[in-house]
């Protein structure tokens, strides 16, 4: 004789089912925010070991600033958009002269690593790149130019001025001791000047694009970025939260200095949740990136 199975057994063995699938579900959604989270560490990690690694190699400070941005605001359909990003810079050299909108570095040989361009008129076309202001202090600011893809050309940016000890005479643009008397003095410089062969440097265009515009002098050292990252959305550089649109949140900033090979930079990685209005807000560390490798949960 057949015996079917009762409705309480196939109720049981439904809850069991259910129960099975409620598990894996959670334990797969476990494991995936957990690879987030390692991901992001790692890749933070990677950044800040690359910049020290540049630093030692050649020989040259790099710095690294790790900030926030808000990408969307949180709204009734949508939940907001946060993501930490950073960007690794190595000083590349210093401004010589500045006229206008024209930066120049007249020993940096930027004909050789990028495009020239003789006419001012074209400067403009083209995405533009950024020049960051990087000077020799352990506080460097985050500021950069949004400079033209090409480097104008022009050879009347002035002239080398070349004095020899004193008691020399002033022959063929070798050297000169200048008078006392003002007027004399002026009357040699000229004559210097014109004997001197003129410098041929090339200049970084300016387009005025930057909401971080840095005050350009003479001596201003600058670099370009190298390497730059953006961590998967919700994840932020510590736990600081910018507050609207296009905002950003400065988390921390690193200065790789050659002369000092030991010396290693971390940052915690936070994690983000959509709170009961809809924002998103730091919920927990996922992990601690540094530049020796050895990342910390």
């Amino acid at each position: 004789m057949r015996r079917a199975f009762t409705l309480m057994e196939l109720m049981v063995v439904v809850g069991i089912m259910a129960f099975l699938g409620v598990a894996a579900t959670n334990g797969y959604n476990a494991l995936q925010r957990g690879m987030a989270e390692r991901g992001a560490v790692d890749a933070a990690s990677a950044l800040l070991k690359a910049a020290k690694e540049r630093a030692m190699v050649d020989r040259v400070p790099t710095a690294v600033f790790c900030y926030n941005r808000m990408l969307r605001e949180a709204s009734e359909d949508e939940n907001a958009v946060i993501v930490g990003e950073a960007v690794a810079i190595r000083r590349y050299g210093r401004i010589t002269c500045v006229q206008g909108r024209y930066l120049y570095d007249e020993f940096g040989d930027l004909d050789r690593s990028y495009d020239r361009q003789t006419e001012k008129s074209k400067l403009e076309n083209g995405k533009g790149m950024r020049l960051w202001r990087f000077d020799d202090t352990d506080e460097v600011q985050m500021q950069y130019s949004v400079v033209a893809d090409a480097v104008y050309d022009n050879d009347d940016i002035g002239a080398a001025y070349s004095f020899t000890s004193w008691g020399d005479r002033l022959s063929e643009g070798e050297g000169a001791q200048l008078s006392s008397d003002a007027s004399v003095q002026e009357l040699q410089k000229e004559l210097l000047v014109n004997k001197m062969p003129k410098i041929r440097a090339c200049a970084f265009y300016n387009l005025n694009m930057s909401d971080r515009e840095p005050t350009w002098q003479v001596g201003s050292g600058y670099g370009f970025e190298f390497q730059t990252i953006r961590l998967p959305e919700g994840f932020l550089f510590g736990s600081k939260v910018p507050a609207r649109v296009g905002s950003i949140v400065i988390a921390d900033t690193f200065t790789f200095n050659p002369a000092n090979f030991s010396a290693n930079k971390s940052i915690d990685i936070w994690a983000c949740r959509t709170d009961a209005s809809g924002v998103l807000r730091a919920h927990h560390k996922a992990g601690t990136a540094s530049s020796s490798g050895d990342n910390a949960k």
